[in-house]
């Protein structure tokens, strides 16, 4: 009798503990959301690199079904014999470029996407550096955005992902100006965490890899049908105006800022 009631004691004890923990994680992802970020285009400023150079960042909290969705898909591939490390859309063959599309598209009610564009043609010479460009358009898109996820009251802090600063030799510079030129970009009291993780570390950097890939094929080849596909969720897609300035300051509005209604 003594051992079942200390078996029933502990079981009570287990199940309220479990409870707890149950609720403390409930909370933690309600009031936490994930900012991904990825770039596309490179730092060669002659005539012969990249027109653009275009920074999108995808918001989305957890659970997600999207994020859960690829998951599924990425060991369908493996089983169907598909080498899939990672999902890069520039790599990914056209049959797992459209289901992917396809997955993002059927869930576009779980993320915002924001993009910052840059015309490298129209860039002072103080910008003319890899090192300040990333920082700048990070800082800025970052402006844009986690204002936009604070104003829910779901949201207390924001986690920030970006993929791995892409120059090697400049990681360190570039590192030091994101610090230095954040928080002069963000309101006073903006609680956010900052990350760069490998890109095939997070689903998250996965889909803004997609996203940034469909805005840089409208803008370079004028295919809009990708675009069209994450277009309702695109929150704001800007362009800065750098003719005549230094620093993220005014702004040319590409199209309307939107979120999406479903």
């Amino acid at each position: 009798m003594f051992n079942f009631l200390v078996k029933l004691i502990w079981r009570k004890i287990g199940l309220r503990y479990l409870s707890n923990q149950v609720n403390f994680l409930v909370t933690t992802v309600k009031k936490c959301k994930y900012l991904y970020l990825d770039e596309t285009g490179d730092f060669n400023f002659k005539s012969h690199g990249s027109r653009y150079f275009i920074m999108t960042s995808i918001s989305i909290s957890r659970p997600s079904n999207l994020i859960k969705s690829i998951e599924e898909y990425k060991y369908s591939c493996i089983e169907d014999g598909i080498n899939v490390d990672y999902f890069h859309c520039y790599e990914d063959s056209e049959a797992v470029r459209n289901y992917m599309f396809n997955l993002i598209h059927r869930n576009l009610h779980e993320i915002c996407i924001d993009a910052v564009i840059v015309n490298k043609s129209d860039l002072l010479p103080d910008l003319l550096r890899p090192q300040r460009l990333y920082a700048e358009v990070l800082s800025f898109l970052l402006k844009i955005s986690i204002p936009k996820e604070l104003e829910s009251k779901d949201v207390e802090e924001i986690v920030v992902i970006t993929d791995t600063i892409p120059i090697n030799a400049m990681k360190t510079k570039i590192s030091k100006a994101i610090q230095n030129t954040l928080p002069e970009m963000l309101p006073p009291g903006t609680r956010y965490k900052l990350f760069h993780h490998q890109s095939r570390s997070h689903f998250g950097l996965q889909i803004a890899d997609y996203c940034c890939w469909a805005i840089n094929r409208k803008l370079n080849r004028n295919e809009t049908y990708w675009h069209g596909l994450i277009k309702p969720a695109l929150r704001t897609e800007l362009e800065p105006d750098l003719s005549k300035m230094d620093k993220f300051t005014n702004l040319k509005r590409m199209t309307p800022p939107t979120i999406p209604s479903f």
